[in-house]
């Protein structure tokens, strides 16, 4: 048996044979394609290179190969307050990716590996949060119960709040042989916040992490959370409010704009208006007292080598002087 299809776009070949024996049916088939359109589902999109192979009798199949990540998007919001101190929704403890109720697939056993061909990520893409993650996963189990262990490791990624930006730097989420459905979250972040230079570290069950924040020049636990989630510095509670108002204001507005020019990612990652738009506040504080501002759009990259942008810049910097220009950024590997 041959036989050609496509998947959102992308073909593949499915080959094998389907035959009776005194045990049931016996089944030996394999699927090849590249660039497959695996999920589309409300905000995710995934497309990957896959070699699968499906075998064994009808009743006890073996679903072993590999699938590995071509291009990705996952664009639902993300509530990050939780991590910062602010109320958790109540959830069943434990992550279960899919489940299969009934039928030949819930008692088939995978053997699959999961990863992300070279230069690609998995990008998470919201007004909170944007950055890459690279997963290096085994998918075991069966189809009522399929088990994933292995790791995935974030790239460096921007955690967006009303007041300030906290920076990615490192991290990992673990799935381990010991508990696989309760990974464990571990990740570096730094940000600079009105002239203070803040560290954050988020580890534990990723559904009851501890966040680790320290700074320089050093402040007092509850000082810091302030700061972080509010750019209010320690003995200025009057002259801040209106600031903190209007930035979560921009904040709220961006999140609506970014949904309203583009409310569904295409089947191809891409960047809208949106993507190249930043705006930074309060990394430090000028000589009137006024919180810095850096407006910079995107427009266009891989000018004079590959992975480099260009930008139009608009600040106020700490010496209250307002600056126009153009910004050339390079990535080094």
């Amino acid at each position: 048996m041959r036989c050609t299809g496509e998947l959102g776009g992308s073909a593949f070949v499915l080959t094998g044979s389907v035959a009776r024996s005194a045990q049931g049916l016996q089944v030996d088939a394999r699927l090849v394609g590249d660039e497959l359109l695996v999920v589309r589902q409300g905000g995710t999109r995934l497309r990957a290179n896959v070699d699968a192979t499906v075998s064994g009798e009808l009743s006890a199949l073996t679903i072993a190969g590999s699938a590995v990540i071509t291009e990705g998007v996952y664009s639902t919001p993300i509530d990050v307050t939780g991590f910062l101190g602010g109320p958790r929704p109540v959830r069943a403890r434990g992550i279960q990716l899919f489940r299969i109720g009934s039928g030949p697939l819930a008692d088939a056993r995978f053997d699959l590996e999961v990863g992300t061909a070279p230069e690609s990520s998995f990008l998470i893409s919201t007004t909170t949060y944007k950055g890459g993650l690279r997963p290096d996963l085994h998918l075991g189990g069966t189809g009522a119960l399929p088990v994933m262990t292995g790791t995935v490791y974030f790239d460096p990624a921007v955690v967006s709040l009303p007041a300030t930006r906290l920076r990615v730097t490192s991290g990992t989420l673990i799935f381990d042989e010991s508990n696989p459905f309760v990974p464990t979250l571990r990740v570096q972040a730094a940000s600079r916040i009105r002239g203070f230079d803040v560290s954050a570290s988020i580890a534990g069950p990723f559904d009851a992490t501890e966040i680790t924040l320290s700074s320089e020049p050093p402040l007092n636990s509850t000082e810091l959370l302030n700061l972080v989630l509010t750019g209010q510095v320690p003995g200025d509670d009057t002259t801040r409010a209106g600031e903190v108002a209007q930035q979560l204001a921009a904040y709220l507005a961006k999140d609506f704009l970014a949904w309203y020019i583009s409310p569904e990612p295409s089947d191809k990652s891409s960047d809208s208006l949106m993507d190249r738009i930043e705006v930074i506040t309060g990394e430090d504080i000028s000589k009137s007292g006024a919180s810095t501002v850096e407006g910079r759009f995107r427009f266009a990259e891989d000018v004079t080598r590959d992975d480099d942008a260009l930008y139009l810049v608009a600040q106020r910097d700490e010496y209250d002087f307002y600056n126009f220009g153009i910004r050339i950024s390079f990535r080094i590997k």
